[in-house]
Protein backbone atom coordinates (compact mmCIF):
# COMPACT_ATOMS: atom_id res chain seq x y z
CA UNK A 1 0.00 0.00 0.00
CA UNK A 2 1.16 3.48 -0.74
CA UNK A 3 1.79 5.73 2.21
CA UNK A 4 0.09 8.53 0.26
CA UNK A 5 -3.34 6.95 0.57
CA UNK A 6 -5.92 8.25 3.02
CA UNK A 7 -7.30 5.72 5.51
CA UNK A 8 -10.52 5.46 3.49
CA UNK A 9 -8.52 4.85 0.30
CA UNK A 10 -6.51 2.14 2.07
CA UNK A 11 -9.74 0.51 3.26
CA UNK A 12 -11.07 0.53 -0.30
CA UNK A 13 -7.80 -0.92 -1.64
CA UNK A 14 -7.97 -3.71 0.97
CA UNK A 15 -11.57 -4.44 -0.01
CA UNK A 16 -10.62 -4.58 -3.70
CA UNK A 17 -7.80 -6.99 -2.83
CA UNK A 18 -10.24 -9.37 -1.08
CA UNK A 19 -12.55 -9.15 -4.08
CA UNK A 20 -9.65 -10.06 -6.38
CA UNK A 21 -8.63 -13.00 -4.15
CA UNK A 22 -12.22 -14.30 -4.15
CA UNK A 23 -12.27 -14.20 -7.94
CA UNK A 24 -8.71 -15.32 -8.70
CA UNK A 25 -8.04 -17.91 -6.01
CA UNK A 26 -11.53 -19.16 -5.14
CA UNK A 27 -13.23 -18.60 -8.53
CA UNK A 28 -16.08 -16.71 -6.86
CA UNK A 29 -17.54 -13.91 -8.93
CA UNK A 30 -18.83 -11.74 -6.10
CA UNK A 31 -19.16 -8.03 -5.63
CA UNK A 32 -19.63 -5.59 -2.79
CA UNK A 33 -23.13 -6.86 -2.10
CA UNK A 34 -25.12 -9.51 -0.23
CA UNK A 35 -23.56 -12.30 -2.33
CA UNK A 36 -20.13 -11.00 -1.39
CA UNK A 37 -21.02 -11.07 2.31
CA UNK A 38 -22.43 -14.61 1.97
CA UNK A 39 -19.11 -15.66 0.40
CA UNK A 40 -17.16 -13.87 3.16
CA UNK A 41 -19.28 -15.54 5.83
CA UNK A 42 -18.58 -18.95 4.34
CA UNK A 43 -14.88 -18.20 3.98
CA UNK A 44 -14.53 -17.11 7.61
CA UNK A 45 -16.62 -20.01 8.88
CA UNK A 46 -14.47 -22.39 6.83
CA UNK A 47 -11.39 -21.07 8.63
CA UNK A 48 -13.14 -21.50 11.97
CA UNK A 49 -14.31 -25.04 11.14
CA UNK A 50 -10.80 -26.07 10.06
CA UNK A 51 -9.33 -24.66 13.22
CA UNK A 52 -7.13 -22.49 11.02
CA UNK A 53 -8.07 -19.24 12.69
CA UNK A 54 -5.71 -16.39 12.02
CA UNK A 55 -6.74 -13.35 14.01
CA UNK A 56 -3.90 -11.21 12.73
CA UNK A 57 -4.50 -7.54 12.30
CA UNK A 58 -3.80 -7.86 8.57
CA UNK A 59 -6.48 -10.50 8.00
CA UNK A 60 -9.04 -8.64 10.11
CA UNK A 61 -8.20 -5.37 8.33
CA UNK A 62 -8.60 -6.91 4.88
CA UNK A 63 -11.78 -8.86 5.58
CA UNK A 64 -13.27 -6.02 7.63
CA UNK A 65 -12.56 -3.60 4.79
CA UNK A 66 -14.45 -5.90 2.43
CA UNK A 67 -17.39 -6.29 4.85
CA UNK A 68 -17.63 -2.56 5.46
CA UNK A 69 -17.49 -1.78 1.75
CA UNK A 70 -20.30 -4.28 1.14
CA UNK A 71 -22.34 -2.58 3.85
CA UNK A 72 -21.76 0.88 2.33
CA UNK A 73 -22.55 -0.29 -1.22
CA UNK A 74 -25.72 -2.06 -0.05
CA UNK A 75 -27.09 0.23 2.66
CA UNK A 76 -25.19 3.49 2.46
CA UNK A 77 -23.01 5.11 5.07
CA UNK A 78 -19.43 6.26 5.24
CA UNK A 79 -16.24 5.14 6.93
CA UNK A 80 -15.48 7.22 10.00
CA UNK A 81 -12.79 7.00 12.64
CA UNK A 82 -14.76 6.99 15.90
CA UNK A 83 -13.66 6.87 19.52
CA UNK A 84 -14.27 3.09 19.33
CA UNK A 85 -12.34 2.54 16.09
CA UNK A 86 -13.20 2.62 12.42
CA UNK A 87 -16.90 2.22 11.73
CA UNK A 88 -19.44 2.49 8.97
CA UNK A 89 -21.74 5.28 10.13
CA UNK A 90 -25.21 5.54 8.63
CA UNK A 91 -28.23 7.75 9.01
CA UNK A 92 -29.60 8.33 12.49
CA UNK A 93 -26.18 7.93 14.10
CA UNK A 94 -26.14 4.17 13.56
CA UNK A 95 -22.60 2.81 13.49
CA UNK A 96 -21.41 -0.73 12.78
CA UNK A 97 -17.87 -1.96 13.27
CA UNK A 98 -16.89 -4.36 10.48
CA UNK A 99 -13.34 -4.98 11.72
CA UNK A 100 -14.62 -5.96 15.16
CA UNK A 101 -17.30 -8.18 13.64
CA UNK A 102 -14.75 -10.08 11.54
CA UNK A 103 -12.62 -10.66 14.63
CA UNK A 104 -15.67 -11.87 16.59
CA UNK A 105 -16.65 -14.27 13.81
CA UNK A 106 -13.10 -15.63 13.68
CA UNK A 107 -12.95 -16.13 17.45
CA UNK A 108 -16.57 -16.94 18.34
CA UNK A 109 -17.75 -18.79 15.23
CA UNK A 110 -21.09 -18.69 13.48
CA UNK A 111 -22.93 -17.29 16.50
CA UNK A 112 -21.22 -13.98 15.72
CA UNK A 113 -21.29 -14.18 11.94
CA UNK A 114 -20.64 -11.32 9.57
CA UNK A 115 -23.73 -12.34 7.61
CA UNK A 116 -25.97 -11.92 10.66
CA UNK A 117 -24.71 -8.35 11.06
CA UNK A 118 -25.21 -7.60 7.37
CA UNK A 119 -28.73 -9.06 7.30
CA UNK A 120 -29.68 -7.24 10.51
CA UNK A 121 -28.73 -3.77 9.29
CA UNK A 122 -32.15 -2.87 7.79
CA UNK A 123 -33.83 -3.55 11.15
CA UNK A 124 -31.13 -1.58 12.98
CA UNK A 125 -31.61 1.33 10.57
CA UNK A 126 -35.38 1.26 11.05
CA UNK A 127 -34.97 1.20 14.81
CA UNK A 128 -32.47 4.09 14.74
CA UNK A 129 -34.76 6.18 12.51
CA UNK A 130 -37.75 5.47 14.72
CA UNK A 131 -35.83 6.49 17.83
CA UNK A 132 -34.60 9.69 16.13
CA UNK A 133 -38.07 10.65 14.90
CA UNK A 134 -39.70 10.22 18.29
CA UNK A 135 -39.28 13.82 19.36
CA UNK A 136 -42.83 14.48 20.50
CA UNK A 137 -43.94 14.68 24.12
CA UNK A 138 -43.73 11.51 26.12
CA UNK A 139 -46.96 9.58 26.29
CA UNK A 140 -48.67 9.83 29.65
CA UNK A 141 -48.25 6.79 31.82
CA UNK A 142 -51.42 4.93 32.62
CA UNK A 143 -52.58 5.67 36.12
CA UNK A 144 -52.42 2.79 38.53
CA UNK A 145 -54.70 2.26 41.47
CA UNK A 146 -51.88 3.27 43.82
CA UNK A 147 -51.26 6.56 41.99
CA UNK A 148 -54.98 7.39 42.08
CA UNK A 149 -55.06 6.56 45.77
CA UNK A 150 -52.01 8.75 46.40
CA UNK A 151 -53.76 11.75 44.81
CA UNK A 152 -56.57 11.44 47.34
CA UNK A 153 -54.14 12.00 50.16
CA UNK A 154 -52.25 14.87 48.47
CA UNK A 155 -55.33 16.99 47.96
Amino acid sequence: MSENLSPQEMIRANAEMVLAVARDEFHQDVGFDAAGVRWLDGYIQGLVDQGDVDTSETLCDNLGSFLGTCIIESYGGTWQDTEHGWAVVMDSDLAVFPFNKVLKHLTEGSGDSVLSLFNGIPALMDHAREAASHTGPAEPRPQTFISKLGRLFRS
